[in-house]
């Protein structure tokens, strides 16, 4: 089953300013296809590919280039703006919220949600993460995510 696909993302409550702003905090230029593509992606509810971060902007009017979307992605990633993950697809998909989280996704349409990690939730994860690393001694572990994968409501619904 294909991922659902929005015809145009609501509009930033951020302003131009402000995300301008930011950006040059993190050392880079603020370009307006920056702020636009940081915009789009933080007024979307899921996890967009460039194809679709694309798609989207050049539905809000904004025609910027599919490599220029992806290079802009790449550096607000490397500035710590936003994420990026490989999905259960292997899809290349990038996240506006940089803070540490876990995903839930959907086997079967490709969603993804944000699901934030709580202090004790947070604990315990590092707890597994510690406890796999000393068994894996080779291993140097930097960070730790969960991923939790089945069906959606409306997937379900679907059923």
């Amino acid at each position: 089953m294909q991922r659902p696909r929005h015809t145009s993302p609501p509009a930033s409550t951020e302003t131009a300013e402000a995300i301008g702003a930011e950006l040059r905090a993190r050392g880079l230029r603020s370009t307006a296809a920056r702020r636009s593509i940081l915009a789009a992606l933080r007024a979307l509810p899921d996890h967009p590919t460039v194809d679709e971060l694309s798609t989207l902007l050049e539905a809000r009017g904004h025609a910027i280039s599919i490599a220029t979307v992806y290079q802009n992605l790449a550096r607000l990633a490397e500035a710590g703006l936003v994420t990026r993950f490989l999905d259960s697809q292997g899809l290349l998909r990038f996240d506006a919220n940089p803070s540490r989280h876990h995903h839930l996704l959907c086997r079967s349409c490709g969603r993804v949600v944000d699901v934030d990690r709580d202090e004790l939730g947070a604990k315990r994860l590092s707890q597994v993460a510690h406890d796999l690393a000393s068994e894996n001694a080779s291993w140097e572990l930097e960070d730790a995510q969960l991923e939790l994968r089945g069906l959606c409501p409306t997937c379900r619904a679907a059923r």
